[in-house]
């Protein structure tokens, strides 16, 4: 890890430093520069929803709709 950086978790927002991670409100304090991680607890959750066949729910399929061209909306 680079000397000023810590890791924020994408899920939660944890922020690790000294080998910790914390609650966003709980942190020590600290300079505010981060990158992205995933603490443990996340990764984990992650993990077990991966084993259990539940989808992301974040990514939205969506179906193709065509345009019905015999709808003609009246002209004001």
């Amino acid at each position: 890890m680079r000397k000023g950086v810590q890791d924020q978790c994408v899920s939660c927002g944890k922020i690790y430093i000294n080998n910790y991670w914390y609650k966003p409100s709980q942190t020590p304090p600290h300079p505010p520069r981060y990158r992205g991680a995933m603490c443990p607890e996340c990764r984990q959750k992650k993990l077990d929803n991966k084993d259990n066949g539940v989808q992301n729910k974040s990514v939205k399929k969506t179906a193709n709709k065509k345009c019905n061209p015999e709808i003609v909306l009246p002209l004001s």
